[in-house]
């Protein structure tokens, strides 16, 4: 399975905006404030304090770093087996009753035993199994450290997306607002010039007609600025956005040298931690039916995380291994497109097997019929 990385020319100046803020703050995370102070922080929040808020409480960050925690468990347990094992055991026992003698009488005879066991072990050679498994176990770790790194790094690019969101909304609402001023000082004049009779009244119903379409435009800036404001700090999960402010992001322009697009893709193959843990992770499926399952349920995880149907892209030697894949893919609803080789299900003989089945179950179809 491979990934690939798509970009949109919609927003271009924010987009790069938002990327050059990025890379700025996570490089530079200076004034970054405690994760207790922030919580109780009312006045503005900077850009640092805010990605720091939500490195700190997002649930996706939290639930990967456990999952580093329990691989470091695994990889001690692993280590610890080449450890000697000392076992000891106990017992007592007692028995009472009747018995016949040697003269031909019966007598009580009562017994009682106990026991001490003691035993060690140490493994010598195991078909380097346990080499093996340590090895398994560094790579698992390794892999949950890049996972936890990439969780950081798209909870950062969302915040900084959202941080500018809000700063757009909040110049938006401030256009907004000294348009409708505007418009209110042009009514005056308009209605003055209607009084010494320089204007005509369908003049005045216009000039209202403009303010008030004004006012609408300003409550509507103002309500997309709460939205954005909100969707901000559910990102850093907070109770609520009332007396949440931030602050405009302050500081030297910031400027990058324009790269190749080889030179960027070259640099990212080296230093992205999405990458560097996919060369790691490693699934052995039993059947080609569950390869194909475990690749629509890793697909489907991923678009449930935030990625996009086409961040994704199945890649395969044979064109026979893409019947399973369909299948599975079509039992997950997950859209695909088959490139270079011809959907299972476009194939002739394939048609023509559910156009026989659909003149079966109705044979006045004469459209399938041919």
């Amino acid at each position: 399975m491979a990934y690939h990385i798509s970009h949109s020319n919609q927003k271009g100046m924010l987009g790069v905006a938002c990327f050059l803020l990025f890379s700025f703050f996570i490089s530079n995370p200076v004034g970054a404030e405690s994760a207790d102070s922030l919580n109780v922080q009312t006045g503005e929040w900077t850009l640092a304090q805010c990605i720091e808020q939500a490195r700190h409480n997002n649930l996706q960050i939290q639930r990967q770093a456990i999952q580093v925690e329990q691989q470091k468990i695994s990889l001690d347990n692993q280590k610890m087996r080449r450890l000697p094992d000392l076992n000891g055991s106990a017992s007592q026992s007692f028995g009472f009753g009747r018995a016949l003698t040697s003269d031909n009488t019966y007598a009580n005879r009562n017994t009682q035993s106990t026991s001490f066991g003691l035993s060690t072990g140490m493994p010598v050679f195991t078909g380097f199994e346990i080499q093996n498994s340590q090895k398994q176990a560094r790579l698992n770790l390794e892999a949950a450290t890049y996972d936890l790194e990439y969780a950081r790094e798209q909870i950062s690019l969302q915040v900084v997306t959202a941080y500018l969101n809000v700063l757009y909304q909040e110049e938006l609402k401030k256009v907004s607002a000294r348009e409708v001023e505007n418009q209110e000082y042009l009514l005056r004049q308009v209605e003055a010039y209607f009084k010494n009779g320089k204007k005509a009244e369908a003049d005045v119903l216009e000039a209202r007609s403009q303010l008030e379409q004004n006012r609408l435009a300003l409550v509507r800036a103002d309500n997309n600025y709460w939205t954005a404001l909100l969707d901000l700090s559910q990102l850093l999960e907070l109770p609520s956005p009332d007396r949440f402010q931030i602050s405009p992001a302050e500081g030297d322009t910031l400027t990058t040298e324009m790269l190749h697009p080889e030179q960027v893709y070259t640099a990212a193959l080296e230093i992205k931690p999405q990458i560097k843990a996919e060369k790691i992770h490693l699934h052995r499926s039993d059947s080609q039916e569950g390869e194909a399952a475990y690749i629509a349920d890793t697909i489907r995880m991923g678009v449930e995380q935030g990625r996009r149907w086409s961040d994704f892209a199945v890649l395969y030697r044979n064109n026979v291994l893409s019947d399973n894949i369909a299948a599975a893919f079509i039992r997950a609803g997950i859209p695909y497109r088959v490139y270079k080789g011809r959907d299972f299900f476009a194939r002739a003989e394939i048609r023509d097997m559910f156009a026989y089945l659909w003149v079966l179950e109705n044979p006045a179809d004469e459209l399938r019929l041919r």
